[in-house]
């Protein structure tokens, strides 16, 4: 089968491979422009969204914010370098995010018109993308001192988890991350979460399987968030730990919670209550 080739200039030549083809390099000042796509301007006499295609420049205002900060897309590639996870793999993972977020915000403008529209979103991508998004445009808030600074605190945390045996099944990997993360000193990122105005339980959030995940993996992810979620990085340090009876030193649970809510006056929540039954009963089985 012959080569193609190509008219240059009024020559034809064959189109030019290899060596001199210069590769983009998603690792250096990346930009991520996603506002160019498809949005309702009005419904159809059924009620429909009618959708037209716009570019980067005429898109609505809503989408101004798919133009994501290079500041934190180049920041998420340098991590993900030093995770040992190919600079291509995260770029299909970041335009999958903008894919998504693009088809949140036209669900959201049919919607404000009074149009129905089909969403391309599944359930569970309805309820997180929106979580990403406000994580990353708080993120972009925070000035270029505290950019780099978070960055090199993640890659710093990140080094404890090149242990993980990539061989290994997803459960094993993500139980093996929630050890890790539990013994963490997280104290380093309270102030940067605080310049970008995050709450402990947005970031929480993130924290969640993907959809089609079976039980063990689900499993882990919950492992995870659960060794993140006893840490107190939401005022900084490590994990608080009580001292026990016997002389041993653990750290503030269910059980203590609610000897504090009883010693307060205060009774325990229907939440703290129904938690306790829960683990009884596990306890009898």
């Amino acid at each position: 089968m012959k080569a193609k080739k190509y008219n240059e200039g009024g020559k034809v030549t064959k189109k030019p491979v290899g060596k001199g083809v210069k590769k983009k390099d998603y690792r250096s000042g990346a930009t991520y422009d996603g506002r160019s796509g498809y949005y309702p301007v009005g419904s159809t006499t059924s009620g429909r969204a009618i959708r037209k295609k716009y570019s980067a420049e005429e898109a609505p205002s809503q989408a101004a914010r798919l133009n994501l900060d290079p500041r934190i897309t180049e920041g998420i590639h340098e991590v993900s370098g030093e995770m040992g996870v190919p600079a291509l793999r995260t770029e299909q993972k970041i335009t999958k995010y903008l894919n998504r977020s693009r088809e949140n915000i036209a669900q959201q403008m049919a919607e404000a018109q009074g149009s129905s529209s089909k969403s391309r979103l599944s359930e569970g991508e309805s309820t997180f993308i929106p979580k990403v998004d406000n994580v990353i445009d708080k993120l972009s808030t925070l000035s270029d001192e505290d950019v780099n600074i978070l960055k090199k605190e993640v890659i710093k945390l990140s080094q404890d988890y090149k242990d993980i045996d990539p061989e290994s099944s997803n459960v094993d990997k993500m139980i093996f991350a929630a050890g890790v993360a539990k013994d963490q000193d997280w104290s380093s990122l309270k102030p940067l979460r605080e310049a970008a105005g995050l709450t402990k339980g947005e970031l929480l959030q993130l924290i969640q399987a993907p959809e089609d995940a079976g039980w063990g993996e689900k499993l882990g992810f919950k492992a995870v968030r659960a060794a993140a979620s006893v840490k107190e990085f939401k005022k900084g340090g490590k994990i608080q730990l009580i001292k026990r009876k016997d002389g041993s030193s653990s750290p503030r649970g269910l059980w203590d919670n609610i000897r504090a809510k009883k010693g307060s006056g205060k009774k325990p929540t229907k939440e703290i209550l129904k938690a306790a039954k829960k683990i009884r009963n596990e306890s009898k089985s």
